[in-house]
């Protein structure tokens, strides 16, 4: 071997070598990292565990009182801070019930050397780091649509201080009851949430409520804050009933000079008395039932106010009343509307291209014929109206039968205002115009164009209908869910018949944008504070 060869070799080894050392040294390094960051995740999980029997603590404490409860408490070696006034909780009600609270909630929080960050904040646990927040424990929201009742105990900090590891003594300082209701009806609750944690609300808020309930996210603004309406997000089984009939005016069905002239299903406030069973067709009488005045469907007016507000602002196209409607379109009209044109002039609504959406702003008068064709499927003529409806002509299918009508390609949605006239009428749909109370009393039914402004009294009470259909052939398939109704229809004639197809078709409201008022029969807020130091 030459010289010069042996010192190639010995250069090989010494790099080889060297290069061995660079990533022994590599690997050590990276397994010191990962070493630290596993011990880190193993300090926020322990702690973030901590947090959440904390608040535990705190809720249980400020439930029972005057007690004073102690837990073991990991904070690692920087502790946690305590600290007031961080954020608030805007609660209030629109509508008839029309109040508003605002709550200062403070914060406690833990930031570790990752930059992960644990909180407790009015009863939620929350977890960020610089990727996302987490819910860890939910905040104490209760709202059940099913029982009709909201309830938020806010659990919040008396003082600010700084609590390390060990034991932390919890103690109750005070408790201030906001509201503490028995009905709320026809109004929205809104919760307006302003913290640091925005984002854990919003999921937390996401993660038990629809699509419309979200009102502003997080994203929408620089306040760091979030804002949830909570209420109903569907009115599935509205149309279960042929006829409902709500008013709280102590009689709200009656019909005149005839008898059984209801084919379906009656659903009336307060109960059914022998006057109202004589206008049910005997094969029906038995399913006639009464409603609580607490469980009445909400009415519609939020929804017809947004979808008027937003379609007069959009690219909807011109009705008026004279030319034909096609499918996959949205209409506006803003001064009301009559469709007058008969025969070879009546109006056509042509669904092959998908639904057509109809918003009024005023009332619908239909004098002449309104036809729909290519109904295919569940496809529909949707009319949201904000004023009166009448109708003396005819809106039907193109191939109407009473005798098997098909109610669910014409839906009309009104106000808890709206009310209803027609005589001689033809109507294959359904009017979708949920009250609590009714809208006319002992005003006369101006949406009834009938020569006797007395047609729509009710005897026994000398209140008027809000529905008051008139004549011998008159001819309703579908359902009516309104006020107090009154038919009049010649001797042995049916003058509405129920779809029962209806009873699996729910409405179609725009409930990704907005929610509808539920009833609620208990409501109450209430802070509660408490001490937390070592």
């Amino acid at each position: 071997m030459t010289s010069e060869r042996a010192q190639t070799a010995v250069l090989g080894v010494v790099l080889l070598v060297g290069v061995v050392a660079i990533a022994s040294v590599g690997i050590l390094m990276l397994a010191a990292e990962t070493t630290e960051e596993l011990e880190q995740q193993a300090e926020n999980e322990r702690i973030e565990q901590s947090f959440v029997e904390l608040s535990q603590t705190m809720s249980t404490t400020s439930a029972t009182g005057d007690t004073t409860e102690v837990v073991d408490f990991a904070a690692g070696e920087h502790g946690a801070v305590v600290m007031t006034e961080t954020g608030h909780i805007n609660i209030s009600a629109d509508g008839p019930a029309d109040f508003e609270e605002n709550i200062s909630i403070g914060t406690i929080e833990y930031e570790a050397d990752d930059g992960t960050r644990i909180a407790y904040q009015a009863g939620g646990v929350f977890r960020e780091t610089g990727t996302e927040t987490r819910v860890v424990t939910a905040p104490p929201i209760h709202y059940h649509d099913d029982t009709s009742t909201f309830s938020f105990p806010i659990v919040e900090v008396e003082e600010e201080a700084q609590i390390n590891s060990g034991d932390v003594t919890i103690s109750h300082a005070d408790t201030e009851t906001y509201r503490n209701l028995t009905r709320i009806e026809d109004s929205v609750v809104q919760i307006n949430v302003t913290s640091d944690y925005c984002v854990g609300w919003e999921n937390y808020f996401r993660g038990q409520t629809q699509a419309g309930a979200i009102q502003e996210s997080c994203d929408e603004n620089t306040d760091d804050q979030v804002v949830v309406e909570l209420g109903l997000t569907d009115l599935k089984g509205a149309y279960e009933q042929g006829l409902y009939a709500v008013g709280e005016t102590g009689v709200d069905l009656r019909c005149e000079s005839a008898h059984q002239i209801i084919a379906g299903p009656v659903a009336i406030e307060g109960g059914v008395d022998n006057d109202a069973k004589e206008c049910i067709d005997e094969d029906w009488r038995d399913d006639a039932i009464g409603i609580d005045p607490d469980e009445t469907l909400p009415p519609l007016d939020r929804v017809i106010e947004k979808m008027n507000e937003s379609v007069k602002d959009s690219e909807a196209k011109s009705f008026d009343g004279s030319d034909n409607l096609e499918g996959g379109n949205t209409y506006y009209a803003d001064d009301g509307v009559t469709i007058d044109g008969q025969g070879a002039n009546a109006i056509e609504a042509n669904l092959d291209e998908g639904d057509i959406t109809l918003v009024i702003d005023g009332d619908l008068n239909i004098d002449g014929e309104l036809e729909i064709k290519e109904y295919e499927d569940s496809r529909s003529l949707d009319i949201y109206l904000t004023g009166n409806l009448t109708i003396d002509g005819t809106a039907a299918t193109d191939d109407f039968e009473f005798e098997d009508p098909d109610g669910q390609h014409i839906s009309i949605y009104g106000t808890s205002s709206m009310i209803v006239g027609g005589q001689g009428s033809e109507f294959e749909g359904t009017i979708l115009a949920p009250r609590h109370e009714a809208a006319l009393n002992e005003s006369p039914n101006t949406a009834y164009s009938g020569n006797q402004e007395d047609d729509c009294e009710i005897e026994e009470t000398g209140e008027y209908a809000d529905v008051c259909i008139d004549g011998g052939n008159t001819e309703i398939g579908g359902a009516i869910i309104a006020g107090p109704t009154l038919i009049n229809a010649d001797q042995g004639n049916i003058a509405l018949r129920w779809d029962e197809d209806l009873e699996d078709h729910d409405p179609k409201l725009p409930t990704d944008e907005i929610v509808l008022p539920p009833d609620l029969t208990y409501f109450n807020i209430v802070e509660h504070k408490v001490d937390v130091e070592n």
